[in-house]
């Protein structure tokens, strides 16, 4: 596995990545993100801002335009004919699935009791398949956000 970082890309069809691209024997993986530099989008403290507007859509579109832009790049076809490779070649898939969160609360009176903690879980998660949590109240956190929420995942097989 080849991890190509973007000061080691001179003369090399993609030397403008900005973004990770890993190489295996077999695949070349590029990842989506809902906002792939959230600083300069949001400032150095925009975490709660950047939690607040991630979505798997956004992430996707993100993954969607890295690999148009990559195939264009390495085979020197237009948009058009790289949009054509990709239905034919290309395999977007989330390559993880929740299985446990962990939410502390600043405010967790408010937004705990009021019952908009269980609300919001619930509009992110299939409601067959909400995944363990954890819900705490909390004094404080890095960057005065009022919410963090670490996921515990499970990665697929892979054959």
């Amino acid at each position: 596995m080849i991890l190509h970082k973007k000061g080691a890309l001179a003369g090399e069809p993609f030397a403008d990545l900005n973004y990770p691209l890993i190489e295996t024997e077999t695949d070349w993986v590029l990842t989506g993100f809902s906002h792939p530099n959230y600083l300069a989008e949001f400032g150095a403290h925009g975490q709660s801002e950047f939690y607040a507007t991630s979505s798997l859509d956004l992430a996707m579109k993100d993954a969607f335009r890295k690999v148009c832009r990559f195939i264009m790049n390495i085979k020197g076809l237009s948009e058009d004919e790289a949009i054509a490779v990709m239905s034919a070649a290309v395999d977007f898939s989330v390559t993880q699935q929740v299985v446990m969160a962990r939410i502390y609360l600043t405010r967790f009176s408010e937004d705990f009791a009021a019952m908009k903690m269980n609300e919001t879980y619930r509009r992110y998660f299939a409601a067959d398949w909400l995944p363990a949590r954890t819900c705490v109240g909390v004094t404080g956190l890095a960057y005065d956000v009022l919410i963090e929420i670490d996921l515990v995942c499970r990665r697929e097989s892979v054959p």
